[in-house]
């Protein structure tokens, strides 16, 4: 029975990540694995959170949310889905109804690659990433979807 193509680039990720280490990468190959770049809250919606990332990445699985861990003032939230948006460099992580963050609340995002998969288009695994302050937008914009963007009429003096 043959392997399916997603698990053969799943295997092939694996073996470059111990293969490399060992015998070195080829004359002009990239050998430097995707870094998280920036992460913001509230310029979509209150539920979702944005994490852009160095260079485009994928998924051997297609699951970008293993090995993620994103806090809302110190507690775990668990992210409903996330999608890999086209540009290939940000996936918008959808929180669950109720887990949206308020104007002041401190959001986090982290990542462990000993649960997740997420490697650059060379098939370089991302490294662990310890958490990274998100940066909250809830409350900025003119939306009226949430009270916090009310309230900011509000304390302006618009309302």
């Amino acid at each position: 029975m043959p392997i399916p193509s997603r698990r053969r680039r799943l295997y092939f990720q694996r073996f470059l990540r111990f293969f490399l280490p060992v015998f070195g990468a080829p004359a002009g190959a990239d050998s430097t694995p995707p870094e998280y770049s920036a992460g913001e809250e509230g310029d979509e919606s209150n539920l979702v959170v944005a994490v852009t990332f160095d260079e485009a990445i994928e998924s051997g699985t297609a699951d970008y949310l293993s090995g993620v861990t994103i806090k809302r003032n110190g507690v775990s939230v668990t992210p409903a889905s996330a999608a890999l948006q086209p540009s290939e460099r940000v996936v918008f992580y959808t929180l669950s109804s109720g887990d949206e963050a308020d104007a002041d609340d401190e959001v986090t995002w982290e990542y462990s690659d000993t649960l997740g998969d997420i490697a650059d288009l060379a098939g370089n695994q991302m490294a662990d990433v310890a958490a990274q302050a998100v940066t909250n937008n809830v409350g900025e914009h003119l939306r009226f979807d949430h009270p916090a963007n009310s309230m900011q009429l509000a304390t302006l003096g618009v309302l």
